[in-house]
């Protein structure tokens, strides 16, 4: 079963469950997948979609932080209750000895010998590890994986 049909199937429990939150936020991000969907003029794939909830997930950050800026707890709370519903459609996330290991295997497979190398190396990576870590923190880790190979 695709992410999509996945989200779908989800809907309709919360909502034969009377969950309010969960069928509202998976609501939100079908029709933001059914937009990007028009854009693209044919039906998105699990990574699309995978792209699809990490932006709703990174806009629901965004707005927490303007929440607690704003003395908002209750909205923020909110937003944050968003988020652990769409993290649950996510890939498992990496710890950090396999990202460092896929790391390692991406430096090979492109040849990486300096700190310049970042972007071929996360190039590579990005859409094996998509929505499984956090892009910055793969960013850093390559960097740091490459100046200490001493490139």
């Amino acid at each position: 079963m695709g992410l999509g049909d996945r989200l779908r199937e989800e809907l309709k429990q919360a909502l034969k469950t009377g969950n309010k939150r969960a069928s509202s936020t998976i609501r939100m991000v079908l029709a933001a997948a059914q937009n990007r969907a028009i854009e693209k003029r044919g039906p998105l794939s699990d990574a699309e979609f995978v792209d699809t909830l990490i932006s709703s997930i990174k806009q629901r950050r965004e707005s927490i932080e303007f929440y607690q800026q704003g003395n908002r707890p209750d909205l923020a709370a909110k937003e944050s209750e968003e988020i652990q519903i769409l993290q649950n459609f996510l890939p498992p996330p990496l710890t950090e000895d396999e990202a460092r290991e896929k790391i390692r295997q991406a430096i090979v497979q492109v040849g990486a010998t300096s700190p310049r190398d970042v972007g071929k190396v996360m190039k590579v990576l990005m859409p094996e590890l998509r929505g499984r870590l956090e892009g910055g923190t793969l960013n850093r880790w390559v960097a740091e994986m490459l100046s200490s190979s001493g490139g």
